[in-house]
């Protein structure tokens, strides 16, 4: 990154991390984030072709790490993610595959 790559990104920061907060609702999660970005733009820098959409790029680059984030932390449940005291009870093949898989 040149020098005013760097001064850019300085720029943007702040805007870069509430952008983050807004879609992640979680301000550690939106530093880990903003901290995941810069090597990526830093790394990816000499493929963009037109400078002058470096924001917008940052931006993208910024939507895809979110994105991504969210797939790595997978929608997987155990079973104390639970409150079974308010779920209705369960159908016969549920419960049967339950049993069968259960640790």
């Amino acid at each position: 990154m040149n020098a005013s790559e760097i001064l850019i990104w300085n720029q943007i920061q702040e805007k870069l991390k509430s952008f983050v907060i807004r879609y992640t609702k979680d301000k550690a999660l939106a530093e880990d984030i903003i901290h995941d970005v810069f090597p990526k733009v830093h790394a990816k820098v000499g493929q963009l072709n037109e400078p002058d959409k470096l924001v917008g790029w940052i931006f993208q680059i910024t939507r895809k790490i979110i994105t991504d984030s969210y797939r790595g932390r997978g929608k997987a449940l155990s079973s104390f993610d639970i409150d079974w005291q308010e779920t209705k009870p369960l159908n016969d093949c549920v419960s049967a595959c339950l049993l069968m898989h259960s640790f």
